[in-house]
């Protein structure tokens, strides 16, 4: 809550230098969301998540470059969210006949549910950066189903995978419309 902007400045030092100093060493998993791993994610990402709220609400006391800083730490608490939760799924779907199958599809499942809460949420509160980062998200995930997923799944996991992404965007563009029909009261949705 300091008014000093140079201080502000060492701080966000101070704090991409620990995010780098934690994931360089980041440990084991073990039981699924009670490890040591995913408590270090946890923490991260919740101290992102603080400073870009801070930033968000006091936006017209910080300098652009600040601004600049910690949208950077909004974008990252997303990035360590899914990258933590994305290994959790990883580690819990390791272990059976067709492991690589299965994990490959609980990441689809979950990029597409992730993204989609991103949007609804970017949308219902009208922050485009929020939007913009479920995009990309999306962008990503049909990237995987058509590069990874569509050649190499079987028959079943691969069916599940699209079924999932179709889904997610139809009910991502459904709102879409539905949202830009009510901001326009004049025209016919």
């Amino acid at each position: 809550r300091s008014g000093n902007t140079s201080l502000r400045g060492a701080a966000l030092i101070l704090f991409v230098l620990s995010v780098v100093t934690l994931i360089a060493d980041l440990p084991d998993g073990g039981a699924f969301l009670f490890n040591a791993r995913f408590a270090t994610f946890a923490v991260l990402v919740s101290c992102l998540a603080m400073a870009a709220i801070w930033a968000f609400k006091t936006a017209e006391s910080l300098s652009s470059n600040e601004r600049f800083g910690f949208g950077a730490a909004g974008v990252a608490t997303n990035i360590f969210a899914v990258w933590g939760l994305s290994l959790e799924l990883w580690d819990v779907f390791s272990n059976g006949q067709r492991t690589g199958l299965a994990q490959m599809l609980s990441l689809s499942l979950f990029w597409a549910a992730y993204a989609t809460v991103l949007i609804l949420i970017g949308v219902r509160r009208n922050i485009p950066a929020l939007r913009w980062q479920a995009l990309a998200l999306f962008g990503l995930l049909v990237g995987k189903v058509f590069l990874y997923d569509f050649a190499l799944l079987e028959k079943a996991y691969r069916i599940a995978s699209f079924f999932a992404l179709g889904t997610a965007l139809l009910a991502v563009s459904f709102f879409y419309q539905r949202r830009q029909g009510a901001e326009k009261p004049g025209k016919e949705s």
